[in-house]
């Protein structure tokens, strides 16, 4: 009775232990936001803002990601790199969960272009714009 209770315990623990192990891949990015975080004054948070996003396609739950750029957004005297960074980061984070709208707000304040139209004179099927119509322009070509 004694083996049998000792081998229970002994089997429950060993799958306990297995489920138990922690991802790596979360810890990495568990790790690389508290850095982050912690240095959200300083440039030096860039480099584990990128690291961190390289997880991006890796880690299960992107909320990791998500609630790091909120945090840092959401605090006073962030670094402008950092701030402007983690702003394109977030956006990248709301694009691949399907928001966005919420990506272009946070892309708007930046400044980037989003769309534009492009005039001028082109080749057109069979060159009829490209033909010169008077003296001088024909001393362009």
């Amino acid at each position: 009775m004694r083996t049998i209770f000792s081998a229970t315990v002994l089997a429950l623990s060993v799958v306990g232990a297995a489920t138990a192990a922690p991802d790596p891949l979360r810890t990495a990015a568990e790790s690389e936001a508290r850095q982050a975080i912690d240095l959200y004054n300083s440039p030096r948070a860039a480099a584990h803002l990128i690291r961190l996003h390289a997880l991006r396609d890796e880690v299960e739950d992107l909320n990791i990601l998500a609630q790091t750029y909120h945090d840092i957004l959401g605090r006073r005297a962030v670094d402008p790199l950092v701030r402007t960074l983690t702003r394109m980061l977030y956006a990248d984070v709301e694009r691949a969960r399907g928001r966005y709208s919420k990506a272009n707000e946070l892309l708007e304040p930046l400044g980037f272009i989003q769309s534009f139209q492009v005039v001028g004179a082109f080749d057109n099927e069979g060159n009829p714009g490209a033909r010169p119509t008077s003296a001088r322009s024909r001393s362009w070509t």
